[in-house]
């Protein structure tokens, strides 16, 4: 008997197939996945009740090793890597740990399910062979989605209302560059001069800010005109987001939303000075076209 692949039914095969414990078949006359033992049989009889698609262990394992290794969040892949080399409970601490990052997690459901529903399509067409029948379209590969678009609100800068957040984000920025390098002291001596080189008060700077749907500030990208005269250009004064939000792609959304936004006002030149550039930072920055102009220097006299 053959049976149709509705999207109700994979989302059960998908919950039965990570149940190691006992033993499920799709019952083709029912549309359904039920218990083995409660159909009478030894063994599902390929005709009236189906075998589920071979799932182990350690194919969920697999499946967490590449969705960790592949995730660009670097204080969730962490904590996550942690967790897969802590031996007993694996399943149950990768559980627990990432629901302290509920973006993460909204990606590993979707990697999973998708990742999953593969592996069921497979199994369907070797079916559907059997039967007589072509072979079914597969899935595309496993992508995560948009995050930023369906999780994440992009506003403008409010100064009233986003000040505060402001100022905690640049000291948060500063104190993580002073402890990337060797010398605290030289750290500490950077930050505290990239915050006295920003020509542009915090109550006239424009630009983006990225709130969760709750309202958490989570990070920004701003910018000033720098003078009254300069029609034309204009200074990015501010780029960063929250590290447990990094590896999302918010910040690369939020600055194309400022080049964007100052393209269509006419604005030439975005310019960027600013002592405290970090490896991802540099590195959003080359993938948005800008260029190196000048650098920073220090000397140790003794």
């Amino acid at each position: 008997m053959t049976f149709e692949l509705t999207d109700s039914l994979e989302s059960s095969i998908i919950f039965y197939m990570e149940n190691q414990t006992d033993v499920f078949v799709v019952d083709a006359s029912g549309q359904s996945v039920v218990p083995l033992k409660e159909t009478g049989l030894d063994c599902a009889d390929e005709d009236l009740y189906y075998s589920l698609p071979e799932w182990s262990s350690k194919d969920g394992f697999e499946l967490l090793s590449e969705f960790t290794n592949n995730l660009h969040a670097p204080v969730a892949r962490e904590s996550l890597k942690r967790v897969l080399s802590g031996g007993r409970g694996v399943f149950r601490n990768f559980k627990k740990v990432i629901k302290d990052f509920p973006e993460v997690e909204r990606q590993w459901h979707f990697y999973k399910n998708k990742s999953m529903s593969l592996r069921i399509s497979g199994w369907y067409n070797v079916l559907r062979e059997s039967w007589g029948l072509e072979k079914l379209e597969l899935p595309e590969e496993t992508e995560t989605e948009d995050l930023v678009n369906s999780d994440f609100i992009v506003r403008p800068y409010d100064f009233s209302v986003d000040s505060e957040n402001l100022d905690y984000g640049e000291q948060c920025l500063k104190q993580q560059f002073a402890q990337s390098l060797e010398n605290p002291v030289l750290g500490e001596t950077a930050a505290y001069l990239s915050g006295m080189c920003n020509p542009v008060p915090a109550e006239n700077r424009q630009g983006f800010v990225c709130c969760t749907q709750d309202g958490e500030f989570v990070g920004c990208a701003l910018y000033g005109y720098v003078s009254e005269n300069l029609h034309t250009s204009v200074y990015l004064t501010d780029l960063f987001v929250f590290e447990n939000y990094r590896g999302l792609g918010i910040g690369t959304e939020l600055l194309s939303k400022c080049l964007d936004s100052l393209r269509k006002n006419g604005i030439q030149w975005v310019l960027f000075f600013n002592m405290v550039v970090t490896p991802p930072l540099e590195l959003l920055l080359t993938r948005c076209e800008f260029k190196k102009l000048g650098a920073g220097y220090a000397v140790k006299l003794f």
